[in-house]
């Protein structure tokens, strides 16, 4: 164990990584359980993924920017319980740019101006 513990010490990406996924883990498994839980364990799995990458990412982004433990916990927490709603809105957004893309840029463009 403590060559582990010293192997991640040398490894703060890692270490990082882990911290994200176990709250990503719990934070599904919770979200899950009060709101509308998945029915198959393949959606569980999918579900699970996906908090799972999307609570590494945030948690990498936050570790540089935030420096409070507890505000970084709450920010990768909060990405992991919406983390299936942000799978739609890319699988949205993937769909819409494989159909138009450059319609869906001049929306983009349009919308970042100050329009509808």
């Amino acid at each position: 164990m403590d060559e582990f513990s010293a192997w991640l010490q040398h490894n703060i990406a890692m270490m990082v990584a882990i911290q994200s996924a176990v709250i990503g883990v719990v934070m599904v498994i919770l979200s899950g359980a009060a709101a509308e839980p998945p029915h198959s364990w393949r959606e569980w799995v999918k579900v699970l993924s996906v908090g799972i990458l999307v609570s590494v990412i945030i948690g990498w982004i936050v570790h540089e920017n935030v420096n409070n433990e507890m505000i970084r916990s709450a920010i990768i927490g909060a990405c992991a319980v919406v983390s299936r709603d942000i799978l739609a809105a890319s699988q949205s957004v993937g769909k819409k740019l494989a159909a138009d893309p450059a319609g869906t840029l001049r929306e983009w463009v349009g919308f970042l101006k100050g329009g509808k």
